[in-house]
């Protein structure tokens, strides 16, 4: 299912162009002019220019839709623009985030159930007390990111960038080290993955 994330701001754009045209197209003299008739002329059209406009284009931080508590279970977020975005303590069970820039944002407590991050860029990012029980992160760039132990739970972790990422407990490291899939390079940093994670061998 395809969420238009920037919908909402789309929208606002489309209520201020409607607004402005007709600011032009109303002579001055009208404005100025107080008659009951003008004023309801100006309340009707602005009260149907907003009513085009989904309630949830006004629930927006940071420029955008946020999905902390949402049920965005199996949501396609493949490509999108999400950059710090909350999506703490979220339901995105088997939800793919493929290609998505992701920066900045939080996923505390989330329930990442099978959801795909494969070359998704999760540049500081939070994934604490996450569940990534099967998630996959193929050429994802985890750098600057904030992990907990549920990072060993994930399914794929083949070219992973993990540079400067805080990871916790720090025993999770040695176990990320001794699998077999932690290998290769990301495609978009060329860092090795297990250079990345300073594993001793």
């Amino acid at each position: 299912m395809e969420i238009p994330i920037q919908e909402g701001e789309r929208d606002m754009m489309y209520v201020f162009i409607l607004v402005l045209l007709f600011l032009v197209v109303l002579p001055i003299q009208s404005l100025r002019c107080k008659s009951l008739f003008n004023r309801n002329i100006l309340s009707t059209i602005l009260a149907s220019s907003f009513a085009f406009v989904p309630l949830s284009s006004f629930a927006v931080s940071g420029g955008g839709v946020d999905y902390a508590t949402a049920n965005i279970r199996s949501f396609n977020f493949n490509k999108q623009q999400l950059i710090n975005k909350d999506f703490t303590q979220c339901d995105a069970v088997g939800a793919t985030f493929v290609e998505a820039n992701l920066k900045g944002s939080r996923f505390y407590r989330a329930n990442l159930k099978n959801a795909d991050f494969s070359k998704a860029n999760l540049n500081g990012v939070s994934l604490e007390d996450t569940d990534l029980s099967d998630a996959l992160f193929k050429d994802a760039v985890l750098t600057n990111s904030y992990l907990s132990g549920s990072i060993i739970d994930a399914k794929v972790l083949t070219n992973v960038d993990f540079s400067d990422s805080i990871i916790n407990p720090p025993q999770t490291v040695q176990r990320l080290c001794g699998r077999s899939d932690v290998t290769g390079t990301n495609p978009v940093t060329g860092v090795d993955t297990r250079e990345s994670l300073l594993c001793s061998d």
